[in-house]
């Protein structure tokens, strides 16, 4: 083997740790996220999909820990562009006593009953979007909504 197939078996190695680790990183952060009725989304709803789009069209800003090599990603809805470690993602946390960031991702409405954390997985990036009530009926059809 040369040392080319090496390195390439090595970061696909690395690569696929890193989903596995997101992976379970979400599964976690869908129950537990910021104390919010989180929910992880399998298959994004329409409002989901968009906000990942907008997110990669953004222009891309990352923290200097995702220069090392794979490893999970974190994004979140409210900072399009922005891509940061889980050393870096408490820096985005959401205020629960700051009324701007009672805002719904989806389709912009202040709640000020609170918004939901949606939690959602593409590889090895973990994306979080504060969702309304009807912004969560559309994304996730028949689930129990409270809140």
């Amino acid at each position: 083997m040369t040392p080319t197939e090496d390195q390439d078996r090595a970061t696909a190695d690395q690569r696929r740790a890193a989903e596995r680790e997101a992976r379970q990183v979400a599964a976690s952060l869908g129950l537990t996220i910021h104390g919010h009725d989180a929910r992880t989304v399998v298959t994004p709803g329409p409002i989901v999909v968009r906000l990942l789009v907008r997110h990669t069209l953004a222009p891309q800003r990352m923290c200097e820990h995702l220069i090392g090599g794979p490893r999970p990603t974190y994004a979140v809805a409210w900072e399009p562009g922005a891509l940061v470690c889980d050393q870096c993602v408490s820096a985005y946390a959401v205020d629960d006593d700051d009324p701007d960031q009672w805002t719904c991702d989806g389709c912009g409405t202040n709640v000020p009953d609170g918004i939901a954390i949606a939690v959602v997985r593409v590889d090895r990036l973990i994306m979080c979007a504060g969702l309304c009530r009807a912004c969560r009926a559309v994304d996730f059809p028949g689930a129990h909504i409270t809140g």
